[in-house]
């Protein structure tokens, strides 16, 4: 694998892979965590078709251990992982999108909304993070949507009404939201 990094998330980038993954596919990642080999998922994500697959990992120190393990990793680490699943399917029939997504949720939806925005539907995005530095497609995303993609920043006191947002929606549009627990109550 190969890597790059922003100041909260590393991009993870796995070479050697046979298969080729459909968009807003998935794969389980085996990672040291308290000295325990366990399972963590990851979406895909679809920025590049150059055969690696590409993953997002936001940093948590106080979690069980599963992203301090891949930011531990140097390039040319070897990793062990699944073949991808594809559990969280866009449907290619809706009228217009209406895409929710909170922090590092935002990875799922980032192939959504390019699969979408490439196909010319109306997609209207709203992405909630708790500082800029961690609205880390918000250009990728502003590239494909322009002033379709909505910022809601805490930090700046911008917070994302889900209610509001939904009510206001197209009346057609089908929504998907992915995100932390807060988000999807």
């Amino acid at each position: 694998f190969f890597s790059s990094r922003r100041r909260h998330t590393r991009y993870i980038s796995v070479t050697g892979v046979q298969t080729c993954a459909l968009p807003i596919s998935h794969i389980g990642v085996r990672v040291q965590c308290a000295g325990r080999s366990e399972a963590r998922h990851y979406s895909l994500l679809d920025l590049e078709s150059d055969g690696r697959y590409r993953i997002a990992v936001k940093r948590i120190d106080d979690g069980f251990g599963g992203s301090r393990h891949l930011w531990s990793l140097r390039a040319g680490d070897a990793l062990e992982i699944s073949q991808p699943a594809h559990g969280f399917a866009l449907d290619l029939g809706a009228p217009a999108y209406l895409m929710l997504a909170g922090g590092i949720g935002i990875t799922p939806l980032l192939s959504m909304a390019h699969q979408a925005s490439q196909r010319g539907v109306p997609v209207e995005f709203h992405y909630a993070v708790r500082s800029r530095a961690e609205a880390v497609f918000a250009e990728r995303l502003r590239e494909w949507l322009g002033d379709a993609l909505h910022l809601h920043v805490a930090a700046e006191g911008s917070r994302l009404d889900v209610v509001g947002v939904i009510a206001a929606s197209h009346p057609d549009a089908q929504c998907y939201c992915c995100g932390p627990i807060g988000l999807l109550d």
